[in-house]
């Protein structure tokens, strides 16, 4: 199967001053459950504390090394970290890791300076404790010196806004910590992608035990892997001021096993690959996220041959991408000495929490502190267009397993990238055509996109075509499991109208209809493909960029009989009679469907039919544009403008079921 090797997007990380705010949702852990669920048992604490207090560095009034640094808030906490390490037993210059206390001379790329972090002592670059990277932090401090609601939403914001970025630019981040402390109200906190947890409030004076637990559980630790970072991925990138950054990634090649059958004594083959450009990472964006990044790279030792790599965190329980295709070069589950590399499991919960956060720092109500944010895009997404919403996690508490898998294959361009209307129906056709072939091997694709249908070059005198990618959310049809992993998900303006709206519109009037569960099924693909056909005309007219602006409109134009036809006249004549007598087709199907759904919750029904209208009809629009080989796209071009330019990729937080 062809595979995008390189997209026309920007390959550097920009900076843009827009103001982005992202929502986070936490579950509430009792301290003590989610420290040890983080850094094990400390059984010894109660031995280090007496230790300390027999030192003079912890007494009733509190940390003797904060008294001394009542000027500088929380400026003694590096010292308490060391008398923590030493009251442990443990050698300070043999610890991985140390911690630094980041005043208004310290920097940081971006400017997203915490007030203090536990990180690594070696790093790629040649850091200090005035410049430190974000890629080297394993714990980020947030401190204020009194306890007030704006001080800890403040320290919150600021936190997540760090985690956000960390997340979103460092590949090498499997998860991370966090502490926030006002006065002496302490609060810890784990993220990864899938769960964010945060412990209940501790007083870091009357129950030290737990900032112990802290210090000594990190500075113990015997590897990176334990602290948060992956050991399969390594920056090989020495300029710290480097626009780009390269890895050398491990891929273990587990595609003739079961993964849930792998033998230590019998690992899978380990490739190499270097990374000589990223092709996207906008999909990372958002702490509990698929974590996607796409690297065009070369095997190590073999210049030859260019392949993409796609590491992404799925579901435990989903099916991985390369058991669905055909031939990809290698494809496994990340190892972690030999076992499968899992995000921490969701522990008994109290409760949940929602926080805001910017870029865009709280106004500081304690003058101790400075963070700055700035807010930058990134790889892969469009010019012009703020960085998307991070994807939320729907089942919350739902395991994630970390895979790659590795294509050979050649350049193609996602359809928002392409100029020509022949070439950018000659990709749809192609897309279409793959998800008629996924459909008979027994899959639903899911997240139909502009950016998930690309135009391919054919080489040896073969005419260019279109090719189907991210099969992320692809899932067996029928499938009637528990576990059917059937949410809201996808590009909204690209999404079928009952998929958003999660009910069937089509269902015959009857004065008591039974209960009707709903599914995804091949007819909403197949919508999304006509939104996607329309979409290269939105400039036609207002009407028909309205429909790109609102979910209204577009159930509007789905269910109302005739609307569409009624307000399509700005179409050119070659298009609107096939939209026109595609969508009627849709509805058509949608109504047949609904009258075999209410007999049976999984009727069978002549799917094929479904795919072979779809590309009857694109295949008149490509028939009628050869004819007008003069022809261009209304309007603006597609990427040129921040209107015009792809939709992005979300999913809502309002649904519970799997992902």
């Amino acid at each position: 199967m062809p595979t995008p090797m390189r997209s026309s997007y920007q390959s550097q990380i920009s900076t843009s001053s827009h103001h982005e705010v992202q929502t986070c949702k936490a579950d509430v852990i009792p301290a003590n459950q989610l420290l040890e669920a983080v850094y094990g048992k400390l059984n010894d604490v109660a031995n280090i504390r007496t230790k300390l207090e027999g030192d003079g560095f912890l007494f009733d009034k509190g940390w003797r090394a904060l008294l001394l640094n009542k000027n500088v808030a929380f400026k003694g906490l590096s010292t308490i970290f060391e008398q923590c390490v030493r009251g442990a037993g443990i050698r300070v210059n043999e610890c991985i890791v140390q911690c630094s206390v980041h005043g208004l001379e310290s920097k940081f790329p971006n400017n997203t300076r915490p007030d203090a972090t536990i990180h690594l002592t070696k790093s790629s670059f040649k850091w200090t404790c005035v410049q430190i990277d974000h890629g080297d932090v394993c714990l980020y401090v947030q401190f204020k010196t009194k306890n007030t609601t704006g001080n800890f939403e403040d320290n919150t914001s600021k936190l997540l806004w760090n985690v956000h970025h960390r997340f979103r630019s460092d590949p090498c981040c499997r998860f991370v910590c966090g502490l926030t402390i006002e006065d002496n109200t302490a609060q810890f906190w784990h993220f990864s992608r899938a769960t964010v947890m945060v412990s209940k409030p501790f007083d870091i004076l009357k129950d030290a035990n737990k900032l112990i637990h802290i210090f000594v559980g990190s500075a113990r630790a015997k590897s990176s892997a334990e602290l948060g970072f992956d050991p399969t991925i390594t920056c090989i990138t020495k300029d710290p001021k480097a626009l780009e950054r390269y890895y050398a990634i491990q891929v273990s090649d587990n595609k003739n096993k079961e993964e849930n059958l792998l033998d230590k004594k019998s690992l899978p083959r380990v490739h190499t690959f270097i990374t000589h450009h990223t092709i996207s990472n906008y999909r990372a964006v958002g702490i509990r996220s698929r974590g996607t990044w796409v690297w065009e790279a070369i095997e190590e030792n073999q210049q030859d041959t260019i392949v993409v790599i796609k590491d992404v965190w799925i579901d435990a329980d989903r099916e991985v991408e390369g058991a669905i295709l055909e031939h990809p070069l290698c494809h496994g589950c990340v190892l972690n000495d030999g076992d499968r590399d899992l995000t921490q499991p969701l522990l008994p919960s109290t409760g949940t929490t929602s926080f805001i956060y910017s870029n865009v720092a709280a106004p500081s109500r304690d003058p101790t502190t400075g963070s700055k944010h700035t807010s930058e895009k990134s790889v892969g997404s469009p010019p012009n267009v703020p960085t998307q919403k991070p994807a939320v996690i729907s089942r919350r508490g739902s395991c994630r397993k970390h895979y790659r898998i590795v294509f050979k294959g050649k350049a193609g361009r996602a359809l928002h990238e392409v100029d020509s209307p022949r070439d950018y129906f000659t990709g749809l056709l192609g897309g279409i055509k793959a998800l008629h072939a996924l459909h008979r091997a027994g899959y639903i694709h899911r997240d139909l996109s502009t950016g998930n249908v690309l135009l391919v070059k054919g080489d040896q005198g073969k005419a260019d075509h279109g090719v189907l990618i991210d099969l992320e959310y692809a899932k067996k049809f029928p499938d009637i499991s528990e576990a059917s992993h059937d949410i809201r998900k996808g590009t909204p303006q690209f999404m079928a109208v009952e998929v958003n709206l999660r009910v069937f519109l089509f269902l015959p009037d009857v004065d008591l209809p039974p209960a009707v569960p709903w599914f995804h099924n091949p007819i909403h693909d197949t919508e999304s493909a006509w939104w996607i056909a329309l979409w290269a005309y939105r400039h036609a007219d207002d009407m028909m960029g309205t429909l790109f602006r609102g979910q209204g409109t577009r159930t509007g134009a789905l269910t109302t009989p005739g609307m569409f036809r009624r307000n399509n006249s700005a179409l050119p004549d070659h298009a609107r009679h096939s939209l026109n007598d595609w969508l009627q087709s849709i509805q058509n199907q949608y109504k047949e469907l609904g009258g075999l759904l209410l007999k049976q919750p999984h009727p069978f029904f002549d799917y094929n039919s479904v795919f072979n209208n779809a590309i009857k009809f694109i295949e008149g629009i490509v028939t009628a544009l050869l004819k007008e080989p003069g022809y261009a796209f209304p309007g603006e071009r597609l990427a040129s403008v921040a209107e015009g330019s792809p939709p992005t990729h979300q999913k809502f937080e309002d649904d519970q079921s799997s992902s």
